[in-house]
């Protein structure tokens, strides 16, 4: 159990995350809602696995784009997955996941470009 110090400051933190973030993940708001690193995606040039799932809050479509942008990108996609595909694709998410720690690790990685 954290003592009243500790619990303060745990306040005062979720209080600055949330005022940077906004008070929903659902949508960006607050500092954040003007935050692109869009145009930083170009720049990332290690071995990136980018997971998207069809049920996902998040566009599988845009995950795609994401893993043609970066440098060395591969898109998995997830057709049962939510955005726990690891617990509710598990079979696709892992298959996936290991094959491309495989190939990063033996060097027969191939980019998704």
């Amino acid at each position: 159990m954290a003592g009243p110090g500790e619990a303060c400051l745990q306040a005062h933190q979720s209080k600055n995350l949330r005022a940077a973030a906004g008070p929903s993940e659902l949508g960006a708001s607050g500092k954040l809602l003007n935050w692109d690193r869009t145009a930083d995606l170009a720049k990332i040039a290690v071995p990136s696995l980018i997971i998207g799932a069809l049920h996902d809050t998040m566009d599988p479509g845009h995950m795609e784009w994401m893993a043609g942008t970066v440098q060395h990108g591969r898109y998995l996609f997830c057709p049962n997955g939510s955005h726990m595909a690891l617990y509710d694709d598990q079979e696709t998410y892992f298959r996936g996941l290991i094959q491309f720690i495989q190939d990063v690790d033996t060097g027969r990685f191939q980019s998704f470009r």
